[in-house]
């Protein structure tokens, strides 16, 4: 799971997130150089997996841990959908970038 989050991370970083949307009005340049959004999103959809099954392990232990999970999971499935809309952004799909932000 660490594993997973810290490649999504580093991959997010690299992201110019700018430049994607400056390239989405010029069709010819190609934004990201390299990174692509979908990459970033399946590492948070593997790390995503792996929280789910620690917490399938631990539910009913603590409270508190129960609550963190939860909070860890619902913040990564917000990433995934940012990082899906931004791939709709990169392939000129505005419509459907709103339609999931």
């Amino acid at each position: 799971m660490d594993r997973n989050l810290l490649q999504a991370k580093l991959l997010a970083s690299k992201l110019n997130t700018q430049q994607l949307f400056l390239s989405h009005h010029n069709v010819h340049h190609h934004a990201g150089l390299g990174v692509r959004p979908q990459n970033i999103v399946r590492f948070y959809e593997k790390a995503l997996k792996a929280m789910k099954i620690q917490s399938a392990s631990t539910e009913g232990v603590d409270p508190l841990s129960v609550l963190q999970n939860e909070m860890a999971e619902k913040y990564t499935e917000a990433l995934i959908t940012y990082y899906i809309a931004l791939h709709y952004i990169q392939e000129q799909s505005t419509v459907k970038a709103m339609v999931i932000l």
